[in-house]
């Protein structure tokens, strides 16, 4: 069975890919649609069904976890952090 994608279904896929892209994105085809995982680092970050009628059916998002973003070079201009204020703090007393 081969299904087609709505609008929805192909921009939840392109949003896996923007939010995961060194990940792996495959399709397991099933009787009631296809389900689509995403892997990276050798574990599953996301799985979402898509069933032949347009439903998207997503994973919980607790099991999805946090995508893999580098961090920030630094911070805002002028913002310092709280270990910064606890040593100014500790060298004036």
């Amino acid at each position: 069975m081969a299904i087609e994608l709505t609008t929805e279904q192909a921009r939840l896929i392109a949003g896996l890919r923007r939010r995961w892209p060194t990940a792996a994105v495959r399709a397991h085809q099933r009787a009631w649609g296809v389900i689509v995982e995403v892997r990276d680092g050798g574990r599953t970050v996301a799985l979402v069904g898509l069933d032949g009628v347009g439903g998207v059916h997503r994973d919980s998002p607790e099991r999805a976890g946090p995508p893999r973003v580098a961090p920030a070079a630094s911070g805002p201009a002028g913002v310092r952090s709280a270990g910064h204020v606890q040593r100014s703090l500790a060298e004036a007393a």
